[in-house]
C-alpha cells in the first residue's frame, strides 16, 4: 500500500518551500488520497516524510493527559481552512523516522485512528485557531534528522552568511537552522553560539519569580520582526532547541519547524 501511494505521489522530491499552492493535501481529493495511503499504526512518520514531503505545520496537543504532536499538511491556518494532519506520539524533541502515526485526520471532521492497544492517541480535536504553521522552509525529516554533528556548524551555508559577520534575514533558511541544531546538540552555549555565528538580532531572558529559567538568541530578524532562527536555552545556558519562524503577515501563522 504504502509503495504504491509512493509511486503516485508528486511529492517524492518536495520543493524546497512549501506554500498554499504546492501543499500535497490542498483539494479535498488530495486530502482522501492522504488519508487513504496511511495507515495507522502501521505507518512511520518517515514513511509520510517520503511520499509528502516536509510538514506545512505542527502544533502540540496535551489533551488527555497525553501529549501528542500534529503535523498538519496545509498552506494556511486558522478557521475554515483546508488541511489534514498526522499524529504522532511526543514533542518535537521526541519526533523521529520512526515515530508511529497514531491518527489521520482532515478539516472535512475525517478522524482515521489506530483501533489496537498499546500506543494510543490522546482525544485530538481540530485546531481551533491558527497554531503554528509552516511556509517557508521545509523540513526533509523531523528533527534529528536534519545534522549529526558540530560539522555542519562550519558548511559552506554557514560561512557564506557569516561573509559579513552577520546572519540576516534573508538568509535564514534550513541549512544555518540544520547547522545551528547541531552545534547546540554537541555542546553550544550561549557565549559559544555568538563566537560561531555572529552577533545575535535579538536576546530574551526569561526570568520568573527573580530566577533565569531560559534564554533565546534570534538570529536574523529581532523575535517577530521577519525570518529568524530562535535558538533556545535553559536556566543554566544549556542547549535545548533550534526553530525557524517566519511571520506571514494578517492573520496568518507563521511558519515554524524545530531542528
Amino acid at each position: 500500500m504504502l509503495l504504491s501511494a509512493c509511486v503516485s505521489s508528486p511529492y517524492l522530491d518536495p520543493p524546497a518551500w512549501l506554500t498554499a499552492e504546492n501543499s500535497p493535501v490542498w483539494t479535498s481529493a488530495d486530502r482522501s488520497r492522504f488519508v487513504d495511503s496511511i495507515e495507522p499504526g502501521e505507518t512511520t512518520l518517515g514513511d509520510v516524510v517520503a511520499m509528502y514531503g516536509p510538514a506545512m505545520a505542527y502544533s502540540v496537543d496535551a489533551s488527555g493527559g497525553e501529549k501528542t504532536s500534529d503535523l498538519f499538511w496545509y498552506g494556511e491556518t486558522g478557521f475554515d481552512q483546508p488541511w489534514a494532519s498526522v499524529v504522532v506520539p511526543g514533542g518535537f524533541d521526541a519526533w523521529s523516522a520512526s515515530s508511529p502515526v497514531l491518527a489521520v485526520q482532515t478539516s472535512e471532521g475525517v478522524n482515521k485512528r489506530r483501533a489496537a492497544a498499546g500506543v494510543s492517541a490522546a482525544e485530538v480535536e481540530p485546531p481551533a485557531t491558527a497554531a503554528a504553521a509552516e511556509p517557508s522552509t521545509p523540513p526533509q525529516e523531523t528533527n534529528g534528522d536534519t545534522a549529526s554533528s558540530a560539522e555542519s556548524a562550519r558548511s559552506p551555508a554557514v560561512e557564506d552568511a557569516l561573509a559579513d559577520g552577520v546572519i540576516g534575514p534573508g538568509e535564514i533558511n534550513n541549512d544555518i537552522a540544520a547547522a545551528m541544531a547541531a552545534f547546540g546538540q554537541s555542546g553550544g552555549t550561549v557565549s559559544s553560539f555568538r563566537a560561531r555565528f555572529g552577533p545575535e538580532a535579538e536576546y530574551d531572558e526569561d526570568t520568573r519569580l527573580f530566577r533565569k529559567v531560559g534564554a533565546t538568541l534570534f538570529y536574523g530578524s529581532e523575535y517577530g520582526g521577519g525570518p529568524s532562527v530562535w535558538v533556545e536555552f535553559d536556566g543554566d545556558n544549556r542547549y535545548e532547541s533550534t526553530m525557524i519562524h517566519v511571520p506571514r503577515g494578517g492573520d496568518k501563522a507563521p511558519y515554524e519547524r524545530f531542528f
